[in-house]
């Protein structure tokens, strides 16, 4: 593909974007991200590797320590191994989500990039905790209308779960490239992305989609896919709110102060 058939998306304004003025092109976001995937293939691989091998080491710790019956899987178990996964697991997604970042704002990622994500573990986890709190929250309710009916029980869950999952997708992008508080990022996140709800939907079905092919033959095509899951929430991140041109910096703890008057402004 040559230049001029690249596709080229201008990056975003937080203040625009919470004020839902950008508009999200499906198509075009879905083929950037392609396109960027390919150029960073090898470093979010790495990164990839790194997240199969922890997950795949704390599986078999959780086994050990809060076993599961499969016939009748105990509730505390299921609640506790679901929240430590998210504690350990998060702060390694958080580095491909970076990486995503780094690669749709045309900011070439690195290894040092890894640890600079790390640096910022105890927002991400919270920027994590914050929307799974909720999703407990709807998933209790929605079991005690089980009594009631069953069927209605789980598709609340299916729906309001989906729901919650794509309202605070740039909550960790937030955290990480304008170094904002966990719950305020997750407070931008909600209002901008319900207001581009439908593309956002749109995205994500046909992003699925393409994953669940990639997977037929012998999973090979998963090499290219699973990255592309975290370069799409990047470009819908730079696309809308825009990357930030200097490198998270490890040591930084302070918010971005123009995103919060923004957010205060809204």
């Amino acid at each position: 593909m040559s230049d001029k058939e690249k596709v080229v998306l201008e990056a975003g304004d937080f203040s625009k974007a919470l004020r839902g003025e950008i508009k999200l092109p499906v198509g075009e976001v879905l083929q950037r991200s392609w396109e960027i995937t390919l150029r960073a293939l090898p470093v979010m691989l790495v990164g990839l590797a790194i997240l199969f091998v922890v997950n795949s080491l704390l599986s078999m710790l959780l086994d050990n320590w809060f076993p599961l019956e499969q016939t009748d899987p105990d509730p505390v178990n299921v609640v506790l191994r679901s929240f430590i996964s998210l504690f350990v697991v998060a702060p390694f997604s958080g580095i491909l989500i970076y990486l995503g970042i780094l690669n749709a704002g045309d900011i070439k990622p690195d290894f040092a990039d890894f640890g600079r994500a790390l640096s910022r573990a105890p927002q991400v986890i919270l920027a994590t905790f914050y929307p799974s709190i909720l999703l407990t929250v709807v998933v209790v309710l929605a079991l005690m209308l089980g009594v009631i009916s069953q069927a209605l029980s789980m598709a609340v869950i299916f729906a309001v779960g989906i729901y919650i999952q794509l309202s605070f997708i740039l909550a960790v992008p937030l955290v990480l490239d304008r170094n904002m508080v966990p719950h305020r990022a997750c407070l931008a996140s909600f209002i901008i992305i319900n207001k581009q709800m439908l593309p956002v939907f749109a995205i994500y079905f046909i992003l699925l989609l393409i994953v669940l092919i990639s997977m037929l033959p012998l999973l090979l095509g998963l090499i290219f896919t699973l990255p592309l899951t975290f370069n799409v929430t990047g470009v819908i991140y730079n696309t809308l709110i825009g990357v930030k041109r200097n490198p998270l910096v490890s040591n930084s703890s302070a918010s971005d102060e123009s995103s919060e008057r923004d957010l205060n402004d809204d």
